[in-house]
């Protein structure tokens, strides 16, 4: 399976680094963390008129959460959509996660900080990702020489609760030929999960033979890289639909600013060689 550029659209004119990025089931909004219209760290929620089509979208809303969050590394909803959580740093409590009740539900608009969970005092959690029930949960962290762990597994005694979770695994980013994980998202079925790796500008599959066991990943190699600089970002965080047929990646350049890519699953076209020889029924190189 390859991914096959679709479009790209500019999501606001901010230039440095957004993170975290994140699409509700039925493609209706979307959530990323960057800065609001007055340059401060934020989650921004955006809304798609039309499902899954990044060219309907439009920025709906902003809250602050540089408080809680400095940089805030990324978003995800609890499944009834009653709260959030937005990773992130702040002097206090290092590297973790906070919690924030909605007001409104599936919404950032208003919403009200409860607290936050430390899960680290060395290494940004860059992406978090949960099964179904949230009683798994699954962490990128930005890696180094002294502290090598790119993906950890946790578990959670009570479904939802950060507090209780219990690291089980780790890979660390040797598996990556030492390049960094920037952002990771699992499939429905906990038997994929997808990585965006610094140092190549590509993203990895890992199979997992035991649906949601970190420990039994394969590498499956690459399912997308730029080389080919379809789209001008530098990438910084992805999402795929549940059925992985929709890539979205997260970026900016100096002109767009904060945007995000669409790529369709789909099979890349052949070689101009392998076209011609199909095409004429020949078996020479032409």
């Amino acid at each position: 399976m390859a991914f096959v550029y679709s479009s790209t659209k500019e999501l606001d004119n901010n230039t440095s680094s957004p993170l975290g990025l994140n699409i509700l089931a039925d493609g209706s909004k979307l959530f990323y963390c960057g800065k609001n219209s007055s340059g401060n760290p934020s989650v921004i929620e955006c809304a798609l008129s039309t499902p899954w089509n990044i060219a309907s979208l439009t920025i709906t809303a902003a809250l602050e959460v540089w408080a809680n969050a400095n940089p805030p590394q990324d978003i995800i909803f609890f499944p009834d959509g009653s709260g959030f959580l937005v990773a992130g740093y702040n002097s206090a409590d290092k590297y973790g996660l906070s919690l924030y009740e909605a007001t409104t539900l599936f919404s950032v608009a208003g919403a009200s900080f409860v607290d936050k969970t430390t899960l680290s005092n060395t290494q940004e959690i860059r992406s978090v990702v949960f099964n179904a029930d949230f009683s798994k949960m699954y962490c990128c962290k930005y890696s180094s020489i002294g502290y090598p762990e790119a993906i950890a597994q946790y578990n959670l005694s009570v479904p939802g609760i950060i507090s209780t979770a219990v690291q089980v695994s780790a890979i660390n980013y040797d598996v990556f030929d030492y390049n960094r994980v920037l952002s990771g998202r699992i499939s429905d079925d906990g038997t994929a999960f997808y990585v965006l790796l610094e140092g190549t500008v590509g993203i990895k599959k890992l199979t997992l033979s035991t649906p949601w066991d970190l420990s039994s990943y394969t590498d499956d190699g690459y399912v997308w890289d730029d080389l080919e600089g379809e789209n001008s970002l530098t990438e910084s965080a992805i999402f795929l639909d549940s059925g992985a047929d929709n890539l979205f990646i997260l970026g900016n350049d100096n002109i767009l600013g904060t945007a995000v890519a669409h790529y369709i699953a789909g099979e890349e076209p052949p070689p101009v060689t392998e076209f011609w020889q199909n095409f004429h029924g020949q078996t020479e190189i032409l």
